[in-house]
């Protein structure tokens, strides 16, 4: 590439702290089928829109052991827009490997038509112990935006996420994970936006 005319300009990154926390709610409804809500909180510098909040539903259901196919709904906003989501997933698991693909159309105010984004991630668990009281997980997340809600936007490969969870169930209806999340936002003709972000999720299941 070089012989052909230079290489391309290397932008610099903008690096930001975060901190997220979050509470999930999640029901069975049978051996195969459970129902989850989840709020989600994010803490966000002021000069990055402020902080976001985010009310999702979700169903999923188990055809064997390998396999699972679900979806929901999703209310997310922030200082600058409000946008409700509408999502599909299929995964895939073995021997603490997980891939799932996703499917989102997102609803913004201000008359804009629908946004399509594909994510595609694959997540990597073991256990730490014995016991099974420590599980770990690494994760990798993809984002491609199938097409622009505005003229601003660029399609394409547009995000990445990598995350390191630390899971410890305190007894058999509460679980505590304690994560860290490191999240690329990818601009072609701008600098890349990179945040780094501890978080706090504390489940219960009923």
């Amino acid at each position: 590439m070089l012989a052909l005319g230079g290489a391309a300009p290397a932008y610099a990154t903008e690096d930001e702290l975060q901190v997220w926390t979050g509470e999930t709610l999640v029901m069975g409804l049978g051996p195969s089928t459970s129902v989850s809500a989840q709020l989600e909180q994010r803490f966000r510098p002021e000069m990055k829109n402020g902080d976001v909040h985010i009310l999702r539903f979700t169903g999923d259901h188990a055809f064997s052991p390998h396999w699972s196919a679900g979806g929901g709904v999703q209310y997310m906003e922030n200082r600058q827009v409000d946008e409700a989501d509408a999502y599909q997933q299929v995964e895939w698991s073995n021997h603490g490997i997980a891939i799932r693909e996703w499917i989102e159309e997102r609803f913004q105010t201000g008359g804009k038509p629908i946004g399509w984004r594909w994510r595609q991630r694959v997540e990597l668990s073991r256990p730490l112990d014995a016991d099974h009281q420590w599980e770990g997980k690494v994760s990798g997340e993809f984002f491609f935006l199938l097409n622009q809600m505005s003229a601003r936007e660029q399609t394409g490969l547009t995000g990445f996420r990598g995350q390191i969870t630390l899971r410890h169930p305190i007894n058999h209806r509460f679980n505590l994970q304690l994560a860290y999340l490191y999240n690329r936002a990818i601009r072609h003709h701008a600098e890349d936006t990179v945040s780094h972000t501890p978080f706090i999720v504390l489940t219960y299941r009923m």
